[in-house]
């Protein structure tokens, strides 16, 4: 059998996990992080005459574990504080109260004011026969 474990050692909590898994299943687990980019380290190269150039390289299979479990690190860190953020957000948006009106004023539409039609004192002549017309509105 082979072993993974994943250990804390600290001043408030001090244990390890280890789970088990086939001798045969391990050789499969390296060499699928040996494809990616776990299993790969770039060094910066100093030649004879003091250039630098960065080279890549297949990593050890201790190189391939190392980085394995600090990208588990990383992403552990970064999902802790991402939930940390979103439980401060929450808790400022609870601290946010309603917005609510003094006092409730019902609008009440008004009625349209019926004019009375205007009669005129002056007599109203039809403009073609020049005859007097009716006062009416």
């Amino acid at each position: 059998m082979a072993d993974l474990s994943f250990g804390v050692s600290g001043p408030t909590m001090d244990f390890t996990v280890t789970m088990k898994i086939a001798d045969q299943d391990a050789p499969r687990i390296l060499n699928y992080l040996a494809s990616t980019d776990y299993g790969k380290v770039t060094e910066t190269v100093t030649d004879a005459d003091g250039n630098e150039t960065q080279e890549t390289r297949d990593a050890t299979t201790e190189e391939t574990a190392r980085a394995f479990a600090a990208g588990i690190l990383r992403g552990l860190l970064d999902q802790t504080v991402r939930f940390e953020r979103n439980e401060a957000a929450k808790a400022a948006a609870e601290q946010v109260s309603d917005i609510q009106p003094v006092a409730e004023t019902p609008v009440v539409a008004e009625e349209p004011v019926a004019e009375e039609p205007v009669v005129s004192e002056e007599p109203v002549v039809d403009p073609v026969t020049e005859e007097p017309v009716a006062n009416t509105v």
